[in-house]
């Protein structure tokens, strides 16, 4: 349940708790119990347990618009927001899964990299790679590592970009790209296939413009959302009179505002005149520094 003061598992929630509405936190007004079945319901991410009358988030599309269901009116092929494409029982056993070794598409094995000892700082260079980041392709067009670019400014980021890559045991290199017009961008980057096909698989979008957040996000505890919100906002958000964030992906800004929501953190979204561009804006400044804040020395006034 998503409260003022973060994510609570529904047996913490007492009453006069301000809980989200979907429009709003309200105190909650009355606590209860009761016997019932329950379903299992298989997606492309995961299995989720509840009756058949929970209230879920869905749509028919994965960037679709949610509305609330049912659970027990849930059809294959649908979309459970957050959480992934509902299956049928054919489907089940061929579903991908991220187990504790990811090592993709079988042949010749590669050093595996273990998805669930993912603690802390990996989450911070998968954030700062959706705001900066890129796929490096070979001579074929196909993808070959991934690139993360770090202004000047923000250098002071890239010890930790460095070590999140380490901690799944991928070592990266630095090279400083020369540009003419303005100032030196550094690149950090790895050409390990592993980590390339296990980013492709996160899904994080085609384009800027399609950009989204990996639905694996959504599931991780509250220090990993943290750390994974750190690292986005240090690279591509701005911290002046107030915080936000620009994107020309609709549906990350939204997405984004609903990450926020988990650390009980509101924002509002506007459309920039005259530009394809959406900004969120941060409604409390020092809840979002108590919960998310910013990484290096440019951005934490």
């Amino acid at each position: 349940v998503i409260t003022s003061e973060g994510i609570k598992p529904i047996k913490q929630v007492n009453t006069g708790d301000l809980v989200w509405t979907g429009s709003e936190f309200a105190p909650c007004q009355q606590l209860g119990s009761k016997t019932c079945s329950v379903l299992k319901i298989y997606t492309d991410c995961g299995e989720v347990v509840c009756s058949a009358e929970h209230l879920v988030l869905s749509s028919d599309s994965r960037h679709g618009i949610g509305e609330f269901r049912h659970a027990g009116d849930l059809k294959v092929g649908q979309f459970m927001k957050h959480v992934g494409k509902v299956l049928s029982s054919d489907d089940v056993q061929s579903k991908f899964s991220y187990g504790n070794v990811y090592n993709p598409k079988g042949g010749v094995p590669r050093k595996e990299i273990h998805v669930d000892k993912i603690l802390y700082d990996f989450w911070f260079s998968l954030g700062f790679f959706l705001g900066d980041g890129n796929f490096l392709r070979d001579k074929s067009g196909g993808y070959r590592g991934i690139a993360i670019s770090v202004g000047h400014q923000d250098i002071d980021n890239i010890p930790r970009i460095q070590a999140g890559f380490k901690e799944v045991g991928i070592d990266t290199c630095i090279r400083t790209l020369k540009k003419k017009e303005c100032f030196d961008v550094t690149s950090v980057y790895t050409k390990s296939q592993n980590l390339t096909d296990l980013f492709l698989d996160l899904d994080f979008g085609t384009n800027a413009f399609t950009k989204k957040v990996p639905s694996v996000v959504f599931r991780l505890g509250n220090k990993q959302r943290s750390l994974f919100l750190r690292g986005l906002f240090s690279s591509d958000g701005c911290c002046n009179t107030g915080v936000s964030y620009t994107s020309v992906s609709y549906t990350l800004v939204c997405e984004v505002r609903e990450l926020l929501w988990t650390f009980g953190i509101s924002s509002r979204i506007s459309q920039r005149k005259d530009t394809e561009a959406y900004t969120l804006y941060v409604h409390d400044k020092e809840k979002f520094f108590e919960y998310v804040g910013f990484e290096g020395e440019r951005r934490k006034s």
